[in-house]
């Protein structure tokens, strides 16, 4: 599919609408814990959209990621993790070291792809660079994967 994100072009998004359209499901009831994650989520919306927007705006290709991995360390060392920069090129990773038991690890990917985006679009790439040798459009489509944790001692 040419000029699509790849959230387009995968189908993921054709998933979702599958998904939405399924037989409704009850709700279990909320436990306390569910009404404190929803009132964290309230409290950060904004600032997370707003870093949303401007990675959107200003996505970078594969390892040329330096304003989006600036980004990303600058809040991690403001929520006081230790920050390991330029790992492999442009990689940031964040170490919370707690108690010993099980680890949970939270991968992202930062880069960008070469796709073309309509024009006009309220958070449109404003970025180009070169792909191939040809200047093309950039692309970033935010996305996010939890690996299973595996229980080991610290980090």
């Amino acid at each position: 599919m040419v000029g699509a994100c790849a959230c387009c072009a995968t189908g993921a998004v054709d998933s979702l609408r599958f998904v939405a359209s399924a037989e409704p499901i009850a709700a279990a009831p909320a436990r306390p814990i569910h009404l404190q994650l929803d009132a964290a989520a309230r409290a950060i919306e904004s600032k997370m959209i707003s870093w949303r927007r401007e990675i959107h705006q200003n996505p970078e290709l594969g390892n040329k990621e330096t304003h989006t991995s600036a980004l990303v360390a600058r809040h991690l060392h403001a929520l006081g993790y230790e920050v390991r920069e330029q790992v492999a090129v442009t990689g940031v990773v964040g170490v919370l070291t707690g108690q010993p038991g099980p680890v949970v690890a939270l991968r992202a990917d930062m880069d960008a792809l070469p796709v073309a985006e309509p024009e006009g679009l309220p958070f449109a790439s404003r970025a180009r660079d070169t792909w191939g040798g040809e200047e093309v459009g950039v692309h970033a489509c935010l996305r996010a994967r939890l690996p299973h944790g595996r229980p080991h001692g610290r980090r």
